[in-house]
């Protein structure tokens, strides 16, 4: 009986939570690299271009968030594509706080037994506003 009244209370917190977490904003970011017998650069501003990158080699990005509403947000970072196997953000969830600023850093690593070719997905954001 006890463990029925533990779960019915954890079910309505989770209600609760839900009803005062509303979702905000969403945004896709185009993510794209090249695995080939060379390097290469880009610094493309509207979209992640991690550009060529050898079989095995590593390449980093930064993303840069502002909160300048007057209230907190939860951030959710996800990627398309099953990118997310060779990219990995340094936090895939957070809370936002109002004003505050957070680098998210991402991280390709693409393994050895690559095939050459490009890969694209999206980089998707999704911010929650918290009550």
């Amino acid at each position: 009986m006890k463990k029925i009244i533990i779960v019915f209370v954890l079910a309505i917190f989770l209600v609760a939570i839900l009803f005062f977490i509303k979702a905000d904003q969403e945004s896709n970011i185009p993510v794209l690299f090249n695995v080939a017998n060379h390097i290469g650069l880009s610094v493309d501003k509207d979209k992640l271009h991690f550009g060529s990158l050898p079989k095995g080699g590593k390449s980093t990005k930064q993303i840069f968030l502002y909160n300048n509403d007057s209230y907190s947000k939860y951030v959710r970072i996800s990627l398309s594509n099953d990118l997310d196997r060779w990219i990995k953000p340094s936090e895939k969830g957070f809370i936002l706080t109002s004003n505050e600023n957070k680098t998210v850093t991402l991280i390709v690593n693409v393994p050895k037994d690559a095939s050459l070719g490009n890969y694209t997905g999206n980089l998707h954001l999704t911010f929650w506003r918290l009550y």
